[in-house]
């Protein structure tokens, strides 16, 4: 694949939000004694207010990937940058977003959005106005005093990425928040998303194993490989929003994709 896909744009003067050069990442596995190597050679540029999908089979290293960029993992030879500084560690520039909610369950939905504005020492006025903003931004309104156990599934996602949100981070990293959804909530998790990155204008770095949700939210989609987990190929999507997964257009993109997980 050429260099020009792996870029944000062809003009030399968009810096990009994230750099990725030359990322390597290896394990030594001790059962079997030798070396796995989860990532080989990945070179991206991710753009400011960026949507960018990453799509592969199981074992590519998308997750190891998206563990380097926030800071949870070190590469085994490479760089990653952030608005052109190394990241060594995790920051409050980079929320992440797990597909486990990771809610505090003795805290209310108000209380676990507010945790880390709280932990941070925000001011109290300043600290719930953020929340209260976040909470409505995510269609939360009515249920501040509500406790995890008494939220369904989606509504628990909807705080998470709340709770992410209030930070004001530069950029959401995203491990299939969705998958553990039904098609249907799952679908209008996908529209809120869209929806707050719109408001937003976040770059987002978003994990799927999802053909059509690779699709329906992505500039870009990145197709991976496996063993080693490496990119095998960068598909920009050139369709209108909001997108129509229904049109002969949008499965003409996933006929592309299909075939090239295939091969």
């Amino acid at each position: 694949m050429s260099e020009a896909f792996r870029r944000v744009s062809d003009d030399a003067s968009v810096e990009p939000r994230i750099r990725i050069e030359h990322v390597n990442k290896r394990f030594y596995d001790i059962a079997k004694s030798t070396e796995i190597v989860a990532l080989q050679d990945i070179q991206l540029e991710i753009g400011p207010s960026e949507f960018l999908t990453i799509l592969g089979p199981s074992g590519c290293g998308k997750s190891t990937l998206l563990n380097i960029i926030a800071g949870f993992e070190a590469a085994s030879e490479g760089s990653i940058y952030l608005d052109g500084k190394s990241i060594s560690a995790p920051g409050p520039d980079r929320g992440v977003v797990f597909q486990e909610y990771a809610l505090f369950p003795w805290l209310s939905v108000f209380e676990n959005v507010a945790f880390g504005l709280c932990e941070g020492g925000m001011p109290v006025t300043e600290r719930s106005r953020r929340a209260a903003e976040q909470i409505n931004a995510v269609g939360l309104e009515g249920f501040e005093t509500r406790y995890p156990h008494e939220l369904s599934g989606g509504m628990r996602q909807r705080v998470a990425i709340a709770r992410v949100l209030a930070t004001d981070p530069r950029c959401l990293l995203m491990d299939e928040p969705f998958a553990a959804l039904d098609a249907q909530t799952r679908s209008g998790m996908q529209q809120e998303l869209l929806t707050v990155w719109q408001r937003a204008q976040r770059t987002v770095v978003f994990i799927t194993h999802n053909i059509e949700e690779a699709l329906f939210l992505g500039d870009r989609v990145v197709v991976m490989a496996a063993k080693p987990g490496r990119i095998k190929e960068i598909v920009p999507v050139g369709l209108p929003r909001p997108r129509d997964v229904t049109s002969d257009e949008f499965n003409e993109y996933r006929r592309k994709i299909t075939t090239l997980l295939a091969h």
